[in-house]
């Protein structure tokens, strides 16, 4: 049995045949959906000459406790039991307030990667628009993403591969290139309808999508697809950067105009939001000049140009944490933790969904919700901080106009007597303004006029830097773009406060920026409660550069997308038999999931394994000896620990070994 405390603080474990109940104290989250798992792990202990139970707890995929060896009575369930959920036993006294979805029992122990398949949900999974080709090789482009089936559902872990459905007569032998990754080659021995189905499976759910895949006859004549985009573009990382080219085709045949655009040269990995769209966005994971290669293909004939890329900066576009201090992901923490400091005392008015997963609301005209932490400042109360000279904000907001509250110059975070950031809500065009106080009392505000998009009914990200130590430069940034302020108070440094930092809503003060707005119409005062929705909030003790924050705002979290390998040297290879031939690739990595370490590996995929040998097989760059004649193929798999990815393949002809005459 398990339960929950009756003040939401705690959950109990009680094992079977009346062991002794262990409890782990957690803020549990009120309003929202949570995936919990227990797995006792059963046993005869010869030290006790007894039977034991250890209880191991999971929350939202991660193991958030292991209970300690208990005593049980035997190890067979009792035939007859009932299984009561919501109650101790029918029409009982200790009813659970909520809902329920999803029970599994398992009559093993699952392992923590078995777990947190089930808390990620089925992966969703894209096989790809239906199209026609004239040729004899067709170009699959699938994909699998996480779940979207709650919004706790984040992240994924599952194994892809292609399978035929159907094919024409005579194209039962369409053979893959590379069945197990998402996008691969498919050849097809005859004209006609093939449909192809692409599975994403792990240990708790398989999902799968189709396309169809018409070949048709060559024409007497084609012409071929027409590609155009810049010469050269730069970027400052971690920014990423736009792209756009101009395709098409001339005579609309033979087959359907896709788009691929691809990495032809750089010294680091590239991911592309979209690969075959048109306009796409690319992210570079290293510095340097890179050639990107936009091509298009009608089905029979493709044609492709080239963009040159210098990619400037050093700061990792996955992960820019230098300097984050407090985070409130909310729904992508565990119990909704501020990651940083592991704290859970942040008390929520109210969850609803988000930019990403669940998102904070305050309803009432009071509300907020508490993080009961301080700003990450250290000093004297009431004197300017000595750690650090400036604070960052970084946040995703959503402007319901909906909202029946009547409020003014809406606190979206706000520190009580010390620094506030404020959406005047009230005007058709809302503008923002930031505050800071200082010793004595003294403040500066600075007045935001509304940005050209007011950010009403959409999700809008906001970036605000505060001058702790001078109070000389207070800077707005909505959705990457830095705002020119129409007005300012006052100059003030900041000062410590031991407030805890609020979202979404503030506590009255008595006065000033902070405090009540009168209402001129009803001679009361309007709330402060922000009539919206606050998600992924950061919080850095530094001044974020503008790259940094374009990157920031073109995402509000960041997934893993996988392991990027490639070939390095040639894709053909050819020797004689006893011949030693150097192989190159290279493999690129966003470097999630966390605490992962990425792992190569080279494979034989066509032809006799025996045949040739790896000089290390985990290693990029090596060497393959030709040991018997004929034709391989060969190429790399790269794994992050979540995701696997392949490189092209690399084809090796090996030619029997000759005979050397010596003439004198």
């Amino acid at each position: 049995m398990w339960h929950m405390g009756a003040a939401g603080d705690k959950l109990a474990f009680q094992g079977y045949a009346h062991a002794a109940s262990q409890e782990h104290v957690l803020r549990v989250g009120l309003g929202i959906w949570t995936h919990y798992a227990v797995v006792s792990r059963m046993g005869y202990n010869a030290e006790s000459n007894a039977f034991t139970s250890v209880p191991d707890l999971y929350v939202n995929g991660l193991q958030v406790t292991t209970g300690i060896e208990q005593v049980v009575g035997n190890l067979i369930w009792n035939t007859g039991n009932n299984i009561f959920f919501g109650n101790n036993v029918k029409n009982g006294t200790r009813p659970f307030m909520g809902d329920f979805d999803d029970f599994r029992f398992y009559d093993g122990p699952l392992s923590a990667q078995e777990v947190r398949d089930i808390y990620q949900g089925a992966p969703q999974v894209s096989a790809g628009a239906d199209f026609t080709v004239a040729s004899e090789q067709a170009a699959l482009r699938g994909a699998a993403s996480e779940s979207e089936a709650t919004p706790i559902s984040i992240g994924l872990s599952a194994q892809t591969f292609w399978t035929l459905v159907s094919a024409p007569a005579g194209g039962e032998g369409a053979r893959f290139e590379t069945p197990e990754a998402e996008s691969t080659r498919v050849t097809l021995p005859v004209e006609g309808e093939y449909v192809f189905r692409l599975t994403a499976s792990n240990s708790a759910y398989s999902a799968s999508d189709e396309v169809t895949v018409t070949r048709l006859a060559p024409p007497g004549s084609n012409q071929p697809p027409t590609v155009s985009l810049a010469a050269a573009a730069a970027v400052n990382l971690p920014a990423p950067l736009d792209l756009s080219a101009a395709v098409a085709d001339p005579d609309s045949a033979p087959g359907t105009l896709r788009v691929a655009w691809s990495k032809a040269s750089g010294p680091g990995g590239v991911y592309f939001d979209d690969a075959s769209a048109n306009a796409t966005r690319a992210t570079f994971l290293t510095a340097g000049v890179y050639v990107l290669r936009c091509t298009a293909d009608d089905g029979l004939d493709s044609a492709s140009a080239d963009i040159t890329v210098t990619a400037s900066g050093t700061e990792d576009p996955f992960n820019v944490t230098n300097g984050l201090a407090r985070h409130y992901p909310v729904n992508r923490a565990p119990l909704n933790k501020e990651v940083i400091s592991g704290s859970t005392l942040m008390t929520v008015s109210k969850y609803v969904d988000g930019v990403l997963g669940y998102g904070l609301r305050s309803p009432g005209a009071k509300d907020y919700s508490d993080t009961s932490l301080a700003l990450p400042e250290d000093g004297i109360i009431n004197q300017p901080p000595t750690n650090i000279t400036h604070l960052a904000f970084s946040f995703w907001m959503f402007h319901d106009t909906a909202d029946t509250n009547v409020s003014a110059d809406a606190s979206l975070f706000n520190v009580n007597l010390t620094l506030g950031i404020y959406y005047r809500c009230q005007n058709a065009s809302p503008g923002f303004r930031l505050f800071q106080q200082g010793p004595g009392g003294a403040y500066t505000l600075h007045t935001f006029p509304s940005p050209a998009n007011p950010p009403q009914d959409c999700w809008t990200h906001v970036y605000a830097c505060f001058d702790r130590a001078a109070g000389d430069e207070l800077e707005l940034y909505i959705d990457g773009a830095k705002q020119t302020r129409d007005s300012y108070i006052g100059k003030s440094s900041a000062r410590v406060r031991g407030e805890g930092m609020q979202i979404g809503g503030m506590t009255e003060t008595t006065g000033g920026p902070q405090g009540p707005i009168t209402n001129s119409v009803s001679g009361g005062f309007y709330s402060r409660v922000f009539p919206g929705i606050i998600d992924e909030v950061r919080v850095y003790n530094r001044k974020l550069s503008e790259a940094e924050i374009a990157c920031l705002a073109t995402r509000p979290a960041w997934f893993n997308r996988g392991p990027l390998p490639e070939i390095a040297g040639a894709g053909e290879l050819s020797g004689h038999v006893g011949q030693t031939l150097p192989l190159q690739a290279a493999a690129y990595d966003d470097g999630l999931p966390e605490g992962s370490t990425l792992a190569c590996r080279w494979r034989v995929t066509e032809g006799d394994e025996s045949g040739i040998a790896f000089g290390d097989v985990y290693a990029p760059s090596t060497s393959v000896t030709l040991l018997t004649a004929g034709t391989y193929a060969v190429q790399m798999e790269a794994s992050d620990g979540e995701r696997v990815a392949y490189s092209e393949v690399v084809t090796i002809t090996v030619n029997p070994g000759g005979t050397v005459i010596l003439l004198q």
